[in-house]
């Protein structure tokens, strides 16, 4: 008989951006395809931090009772330590990276749950390979209960093939002012301080100061303070518009209008946003994270992105700039831009098939399309 199938709803709590588009994308998905029922926290009136320490409390106790008799998933580096068949999504280790990555006090907190975490549980999937390795190493799990799987393009990003992707462009463009014969140079920007915002802003302004024909905009969200410190400051530019905060169907459209995306996070486990930008047409100047350099890069045929201007890999801001230079003069006076691999072709933790007992020996899930990661090379 077939046990239930649960997906842990606490991430829904967590504010805007590439979880909170992974999860909703993994959670429907799951309901959709496998009838899985999400279990959610009570919704509580008291402060962000009393509902933080809250839904933590209910993730280790009450989750745990309501669905000790099927498998549970969490999507979100979260999760019960003790349950009897639980598995775990590891988007990064990035406690483990230079403290100025997250907060001392998070930092701390992650160092000692996480590893108890991913040790108890049956299997834990991660999104890239270079996180896997990470897993291996650091917390010395046995490599047969990890599963890679690189995130899909979730809606809205998707190419739907009932749009006129030209038209749709153009009405983007013309949302935000821009020409046929401009060059539409845009990023994400927070708070987070491995994001390099500053930097990125630096990049934008010393383009459009230096090409008449280049629009710049950027927008973003701040990150949680309570995971990357009090003082961690969203940077501003007085040249560069903001659109500040937006819903995925803005981000979408600003995608879709943009001839160039820049990105050069210090760190990523995957880089989704690149990939999304990618998706929606746009030429991606970044540093080199695993949604670049493990999948972006591959042949069209493998999943990748096969064309010249597509991906620029860069190490700093210096490198961006001349790279968004040369994308820029690829992309000039082109309204029709390379047609673009989509990648709704990769999977999306998609569908949990058969089920074994629960037992750390075998993991219980499996992801079409997914492939086992391999010890790394000492």
């Amino acid at each position: 008989m077939r046990r239930p199938r649960h997906v842990n709803g606490r991430p829904a709590l967590s504010g805007p951006g590439g979880f909170a588009r992974y999860h909703h994308e993994v959670t429907a998905r799951l309901v959709e395809r496998d009838g899985a029922t999400v279990v959610a926290p009570p919704a509580r009136g008291a402060g962000p931090f009393a509902r933080l320490v809250g839904a933590r409390w209910w993730e280790q106790r009450s989750l745990v009772a309501a669905t000790a008799d099927g498998v549970l998933l969490s999507t979100a580096n979260n999760g019960p330590i003790r349950h009897p068949c639980h598995a775990v999504i590891v988007h990064d280790l990035l406690p483990y990276t230079p403290p100025h990555t997250v907060s001392p006090t998070y930092a701390r907190f992650q160092r000692a749950y996480l590893p108890r975490l991913c040790r108890s549980a049956a299997a834990v999937i991660t999104v890239s390979d270079h996180v896997a390795g990470e897993l291996v190493a650091s917390f010395d799990l046995d490599p047969g209960t990890i599963t890679v799987a690189p995130p899909g393009v979730g809606a809205p990003f998707r190419p739907d093939p009932n749009v006129d992707a030209v038209a749709s462009r153009r009405t983007a463009r013309a949302r935000f002012g821009i020409g046929d014969h401009q060059v539409l140079v845009t990023a994400l920007v927070s708070s987070i301080p491995r994001k390099r915002s500053a930097e990125v802003l630096h990049v934008l302004r010393t383009v459009a100061a230096s090409r008449p024909e280049v629009a710049v905009v950027v927008a973003g969200h701040d990150g949680p303070r309570r995971v990357f410190g009090r003082h961690a400051v969203r940077p501003v530019a007085p040249d560069v518009p903001d659109l500040g905060p937006i819903a995925d169907d803005a981000l979408h459209e600003l995608l879709v209008a943009a001839d160039v995306f820049v990105a050069l996070p210090e760190a990523e486990g995957f880089g989704l946003p690149q990939v999304e930008a990618l998706v929606c047409g746009a030429a991606v100047v970044g540093a080199p994270v695993p949604s670049l350099t493990e999948w972006a890069m591959r042949p069209a045929g493998a999943g990748g992105v096969a064309t010249a201007t597509a991906v620029q890999l860069v190490a700093d801001g210096d490198g961006a700039v001349a790279a968004a230079g040369y994308a820029v003069s690829a992309c000039f006076g082109s309204i029709q831009r390379t047609s673009l691999t989509p990648w709704s072709e990769l999977p999306v933790a998609g569908s949990i098939t058969k089920l074994a007992k629960p037992t750390r020996s075998f993991p219980p899930f499996a992801i079409r399309g997914a492939r086992q990661v391999e010890h790394p090379e000492p």
